[in-house]
This record gives C-alpha cells, sequence and structure tokens, in this order.
C-alpha cells in the first residue's frame, strides 16, 4: 500500500476531505491515551474553528470512542466532548489517529467500512502481522514522538490564527500528546525536534508547568494502597532480565477505585537496574483477560505485542490477552524469550 509521501500532501488531503464532508468522525486506538484522545481533540476543535477546514459549514464533527473517556483527561473536557460508538452512527469521513491496524480501532471499526472516505495519520511502525486500514490518504511518520506532534507541525501556521480561548485548547492537547508519548521528557524519543516543538508551544502560549500538573492526577491514599498491592506482586524471571507484576479488579474495588488508577504503572518502575531488560504491567479488564503494557529499552516489546494482536513501538507497546496471569506469563516469555 502506497503512503502519503509528505505533511504537504497530507494536509491538502484533509482539506479537500473536511470542505465536502457533512459528517466527520475523529477515532482512535482502543484504550485511548493523552497522544490518541488529545490529538483528537485538538483537531475536532481545529477543524470547528478553523476557516480553511471549516468554511463556515456547519456539520457534525465528533471525537467517537468505544467506551467514556478517562476522567484523567477532565481538564480537557474529554468526556463532554466525546461520544461512546453505537452501531447506529455513519459518518462520511473518518479521521484515525495514532493507529494505522484495523485491529486496533476496536469496536469504532465498523465506522470505516460505511464511510464515503478515510484518514489515517500515525507515528507508529508498521508490522506484517497487522491488517493495514485501507486508505489511500495515510500518512506514517515514526520520526515525530507522538501522532499530536505531526499535527502540530502540519497546522502550526492555522492554530496561531485561530481565537485566544481555541488556540489555548488546542495548545494544551498537542502539548499533552509530547508529554503522554516521552513520558515527561524522559523517555529516550526526547529528542531536539521534542524540545523544539514543545518551545514553540511554549511560545504560542501553553503553560508548561500548569499542563505537567494538570496531566499528572493528584493520588489518594488509596491509590498507594493500591500500587502497594500492585508492587507486592512483582516476581522476575529469565535471570532478572524480564519482571512482570499485575493488578486486578478485586483490588480497585478493595481500595473504591477505578481502572483510571491503573494508568502508566509502570512508570512506578523508573530507575531499575539493568539487570532488568524488559518490563511487563498487566491489569485486568474483566475475567480472564488482561492488558499488558510492555516496557524495554533494549528488545523491540512491539513485536512481541502485535504477535499477541496489539501493537505500539519499540520501546513501549500493548496488547489485550485471555488467560489467567500465570498462562499470560508463559505466552509473553516464549516470545520474549526469541529475542534476549
Amino acid at each position: 500500500m502506497s503512503l502519503l509521501n509528505s505533511l504537504i500532501n497530507l494536509k491538502a488531503s484533509i482539506i479537500k476531505a473536511t470542505a465536502k464532508a457533512e459528517s466527520i468522525a475523529i477515532i482512535t486506538h482502543r484504550n485511548p491515551d493523552g497522544d490518541g484522545l488529545c490529538c483528537a481533540l485538538a483537531l475536532q476543535e481545529l477543524i470547528n474553528k478553523n476557516p480553511h477546514l471549516n468554511r463556515g459549514v456547519l456539520r457534525t464533527i465528533d471525537v467517537v470512542l468505544e467506551e467514556k473517556a478517562p476522567s484523567l483527561f477532565d481538564y480537557v473536557q474529554a468526556q463532554q466532548r466525546t461520544r461512546i460508538y453505537n452501531e447506529q452512527m455513519i459518518y462520511q469521513l473518518i479521521v484515525v489517529l495514532d493507529c494505522h491496524a484495523v485491529e486496533r480501532v476496536g469496536r469504532c471499526a465498523p465506522l470505516i467500512n460505511t464511510a464515503h472516505e478515510t484518514i489515517v495519520i500515525d507515528h507508529h511502525e508498521i508490522t506484517q502481522s497487522e491488517t493495514i486500514i485501507n486508505s489511500p490518504n495515510t500518512y506514517i511518520d515514526t520520526s515525530y514522538a507522538s501522532t499530536g506532534a505531526i499535527a502540530f507541525a502540519m497546522f502550526k501556521q492555522d492554530i496561531e490564527g485561530l481565537d485566544k480561548p481555541a488556540k489555548d485548547y488546542v495548545l494544551t492537547n498537542l502539548y499533552v500528546t509530547l508529554l503522554n508519548d516521552t513520558n515527561i521528557f524522559t523517555n529516550s524519543n526526547t529528542d531536539s525536534k521534542v524540545l523544539s516543538m514543545s518551545a514553540e508551544m511554549v511560545s504560542l502560549g501553553v503553560d508548561p508547568s500548569k499542563t505537567v500538573k494538570q496531566y499528572i492526577p493528584p493520588r489518594t491514599p488509596a491509590y498507594y494502597r493500591f500500587l502497594g498491592q500492585c508492587l507486592a506482586t512483582i516476581k522476575t524471571y529469565k535471570d532478572d532480565q524480564v519482571l512482570l507484576f499485575y493488578s486486578n479488579n478485586k483490588m480497585l474495588q478493595e481500595n473504591g477505585l477505578d481502572s483510571d488508577a491503573t494508568t502508566k504503572m509502570t512508570e512506578n518502575l523508573k530507575g531499575l537496574t539493568e539487570d532488568v531488560r524488559v518490563v511487563i504491567y498487566a491489569r485486568e479488564i474483566e475475567h480472564k483477560r488482561y492488558k499488558l503494557s510492555l516496557r524495554s529499552e533494549e528488545i523491540d516489546v512491539n513485536k512481541v505485542a502485535t504477535a499477541l494482536g496489539g501493537g505500539g513501538h519499540k520501546k513501549a507497546s500493548g496488547c489485550e490477552v485471555e488467560g489467567s496471569v500465570d498462562q499470560i506469563r508463559e505466552k509473553v516469555l516464549v516470545l520474549i524469550d526469541k529475542q534476549l
């Protein structure tokens, strides 16, 4: 499949498609994060408020998710500005952000089948095991730290022309995509392009201190009790090269917490010794079904995730797997062992 080869061509495709579409849905991957979701919210606001994209036409521009947006993103009104997918939804134009594989879109995938046109924007690598969304308007550039970074590079001048409330909202969301996918500028993908782009956003009005404080949610004593239970499950394998820990729904219920408490759990293990080459966090999402977060500075965990129906980056990836923790551990260790 041929891809769009430049931001100029991508922007031209978006302008052309939005000009003729009376209904637009912006979607992202399952379990939306601070890149896919916040980039979607930024693009929704930009299309609504930018005359080059809107041209004064009143129409439907929805951000559609599988389920209610995480409360972690209340500071950008994520729940008020999104809709939950249902089978009756039909849109003329679908914009897919932060993923390019049908499997990762999840329950929203039928929206692509009924749309007149689809645009795909992503920064993840393509792997052979994925079913790529079939669209001639697909742009994938792995040199960008986040999908929001692609959007900023493409629409910077348009963002500058927005009124202050719209500009502040768009920029805040795009800044969050950088915070999310660089782990607040601590991951190895924090390069000169990331820092230059974040500086540009600040010069346009982003308050970095305020945005970081909003991005990091306040934690209750109940959260730290839950975290202690999770960390107590830590076990290592392969001569301490692989670390696995998990949480289940019973732990959440005992502490009066919801699934938002499991967000970015692997960040609590920053500073591990070099002996640990792979970190795996498994959180129960329903009986005998877990969502895995895989992190490594040394092996390609994306190969592991895609083999299990997920995807992501070489150093940070995820998937959902059926089975008990013990069964899942054995599946994952076999895949990791091939690279170790």
